[in-house]
């Protein structure tokens, strides 16, 4: 049976993103994590077509367990920005802890490791090459977002983030 998550931690993709590019900005990192996120559900979320498409192999449904929050300048994870507010200095550290290495080594040895981080490198080097603005302007975009926004506890539901790339990349 397939995993659920790709990334058990969100805090390995984080480091992995940092393994691709040192200085990575906390706006950056946040979206990064959103698109990534997203774009995953579009493309592999429940795909029968995708299964046939990659030779038989079987995704996990998401990236990583994702618990974003509706902030002013888009969505976030907070555990990330408890992290990242002092500085890069925690994923930089954990590129070399035995946690991370093992984790990526057994990635790529899953049948779907090499695809995904494929998959990963191509998006990140798609958001990096866009404005901190841009990338801020089109995260708001998203219902998900608004409607968690001017919610109480700005919690952004999986489902509803689910449902509207399901319905983006796949109507």
């Amino acid at each position: 049976m397939v995993k659920k998550y790709v990334f058990d931690d969100v805090d390995i993709l984080a480091t992995y993103l940092y393994s691709l590019k040192k200085e990575i900005s906390p706006i950056q990192l946040q979206k990064a994590l959103y698109f990534l996120y997203t774009f995953y559900i579009g493309m592999y979320y429940n795909s029968s077509e995708v299964k046939e498409l990659e030779g038989g192999v079987e995704f996990p449904n998401e990236l990583f367990e994702a618990h974003f929050e509706a902030w002013t300048y888009g969505p976030a994870i907070r555990s990330i920005y408890d992290k990242r507010r002092l500085g890069s200095d925690f994923y930089l550290n954990n590129l070399e802890s035995k946690e991370y290495k093992t984790f990526i080594a057994e990635l790529e040895n899953e049948p779907y490791g090499k695809t995904v981080l494929k998959f990963v490198d191509e998006l990140f080097r798609d958001i990096l090459a866009r404005s901190e603005f841009s990338l801020v302007e089109r995260s708001q975009q998203d219902s998900t977002w608004k409607k968690a926004y001017v919610s109480e506890d700005k919690l952004m539901s999986n489902q509803s983030i689910i449902e509207e790339y399901l319905k983006i990349f796949r109507s």
